[in-house]
């Protein structure tokens, strides 16, 4: 007994003491992410992590292709500056940014940043054609208020430009439109806010919420919906699992989900969406397919009170092999934003085989701590690290953290977002588990 007592006492100093050095590691790898990428008055991302994630979101298909783009710009802040005095200007700076990312919790996804002294943008990943309708007005007044509060000239604080975004559209001309939208709100009066209108609407875009509501209700019952694969592969280039993404063929087109996601997440039916994926793919796996496939959940589905009963009864029909073959992924922000209900996910299935994954993994700044509460398998690092990361010292320095802190805790990183040789070369070298991107492969309607 006092042999097994203290064999329990020394267990108990080694977990405290991995704990500790898990603790130091996570704190280390959060210190050089605000370092490189966020602005020290606001704590929001600075100009260099937007334009990352901007472009990545304006280049990779991988991404929600329709969004919206909002440019802030402050008028005349070296003047409020000796009016008010640095600190009360930055207590000013502080309630921009908090409004702006109260909003933004309206549009999952969203990146809000200060890009310079004067400006913030916000990048809206998911958003329908109407998402400045409600922005715009509900920013204006706030703004006003700001004003009033401060005591400003005419309670003129700032002024708005917004663009909806489109496929294929480069980094250069959304910006440029957003400066024009900002450009034209600076004429009208105090506050003011202009939505970049474009001549080049397709007909999807002129569909209203009732007529998306049942072409999606139409493409669930119909089976309307066209899985496509991204293979992610290991270090010898052998696939270890395929993501699945979403076409949907509708009246003889075929349409990205970067056009109908946005919707469905603005009626709230995504969750229905991913219930059709998931049975299609158990089914798949049932008729004899051996491919390992990664399936995503939007914030919607794991919030669902009744979803973690039927994912349980959904995956127990399969033998413990197949299990095995299905990998749950969500991303980061929308857990962190769940977090309570995505716990007791994890915790309804911690008795199956299937795999959990952290998808577009350290785009915001939220403490690595978390991992040490939840049993995950994988993390997926978002893609604008990636990208181009040979070019950008601090970025490698930040993923080397990101890598340590994960293997300390059993947890495989993967990279996405992987579109050029000498990318996959350096992030070999630094000893990532796992790797997806265009230069890897493109999503196809069957797997490789």
């Amino acid at each position: 007994t006092i042999e097994f007592a203290q064999v329990v006492a020394a267990l108990n100093r080694m977990a405290q003491k991995l704990k500790g050095i898990f603790e130091e590691q996570a704190k280390m790898t959060e210190a050089l992410q605000k370092q490189a990428f966020q602005d020290e008055v606001t704590s929001l991302p600075n100009r260099s992590s937007f334009m990352k994630q901007l472009k990545y979101f304006c280049e990779s298909k991988t991404e929600t292709a329709q969004g919206g783009l909002l440019i802030l710009h402050i008028n005349d802040l070296l003047s409020i500056n000796k009016k008010l005095g640095h600190l009360k200007t930055n207590d000013m700076l502080k309630s921009i940014a908090a409004m702006l990312q109260k909003q933004s919790e309206n549009f999952p996804n969203s990146v809000v940043a200060r890009l310079s002294g004067s400006d913030f943008a916000m990048l809206v990943k998911s958003a329908t054609e109407d998402f400045s309708n409600n922005l715009g007005p509900a920013l204006k007044q706030q703004l006003q208020q700001l004003g009033e509060t401060l005591g400003l000239e005419d309670n003129d604080v700032a002024h708005i430009g917004m663009v909806v975004t489109s496929p294929d559209q480069n980094t250069g001309a959304l910006l440029s439109q957003a400066d024009t939208a900002l450009k034209l709100a600076q004429q009208k009066e105090s506050n003011a806010w202009h939505i970049f209108a474009s001549q080049d609407k397709s007909r999807l875009q002129t569909y209203g919420t009732d007529q998306w509501h049942q072409i999606i209700n139409q493409a669930i019952a119909q089976n309307l919906f066209q899985p496509y694969f991204q293979r992610t592969v290991d270090k010898q280039g052998q696939s270890v699992f395929q993501e699945v993404m979403l076409r949907l063929n509708y009246e003889n087109q075929i349409i990205s989900a970067g056009i109908f996601i946005p919707m469905a997440e603005h009626l709230g039916i995504t969750r229905n969406i991913d219930r059709w994926v998931i049975n299609t793919i158990i089914q798949r796996i049932q008729q004899g397919s051996t491919h390992a496939y990664c399936i995503n959940l939007s914030r919607d589905t794991f919030q669902d009170p009744s979803f973690a009963a039927w994912l349980q009864s959904c995956v127990q029909e399969l033998p413990v092999t197949q299990q095995k073959q299905l990998l749950i992924e969500a991303p980061e922000y929308n857990i962190i934003k769940a977090l309570p209900e995505y716990k007791n996910l994890l915790h309804s299935m911690s008795g199956l085989q299937c795999r959990f994954s952290i998808d577009h993994f350290g785009i915001g700044f939220a403490s690595m701590a978390y991992l040490q509460d939840i049993k995950i398998d994988y993390i997926k690092v978002h893609g604008s690290y990636a990208s181009n990361i040979k070019e950008n010292r601090d970025v490698v320095n930040y993923m080397r953290q990101i890598i340590n802190t994960c293997h300390n805790l059993d947890i495989e990183v993967v990279a996405e977002g992987i579109e050029e040789e000498s990318d996959l070369k350096l992030l070999k070298e630094m000893g990532l588990d796992y790797f997806q991107g265009y230069y890897i492969g493109r999503p196809e309607p069957q797997e490789k």
